[in-house]
């Protein structure tokens, strides 16, 4: 089983508030959380027919008043966690976090993953 997950709640503030460029002091949750939950959403849309193993998708809620949505999750999961293979949890997308890095991308807890998940990482 592969998790493919987001999470769709921002309370503002934060870094992208501090920015300079910012029209606002109020950041939305569109780089932290709605673009997360769009790319979950276009890359099951892109690949769902063409998927050959079990994909399940979740969309945390609370995540930023103390991982409760994920929390939940672990708690009282909906398949068994045994089964699962792999987790990719799509996060702060689109949002310039570091100046001077805006074409570089990186996968954080990758490591985890094997020598496979790093390979095609290295390869990407």
């Amino acid at each position: 089983m592969v998790l493919l997950s987001a999470h769709y709640d921002h309370l503002g503030g934060g870094a992208c508030a501090r920015r300079t460029e910012a029209g606002s002091r109020v950041c939305n949750g569109a780089a932290d959380n709605a673009a997360g939950v769009a790319v979950a959403l276009a890359v099951m849309e892109s690949l769902g027919e063409t998927l050959s193993a079990p994909v399940a998708v979740a969309f945390w809620d609370a995540e930023e008043k103390g991982l409760r949505g994920s929390a939940h999750f672990v708690g009282k999961p909906t398949f068994p966690i045994a089964s699962l293979r792999l987790m990719i949890n799509v996060d702060v997308v689109g949002l310039n976090l570091f100046r001077g890095m805006e074409n570089l991308h990186f996968a954080i807890g990758s490591e985890t993953g094997g020598e496979a998940l790093a390979k095609d990482l290295t390869e990407a």
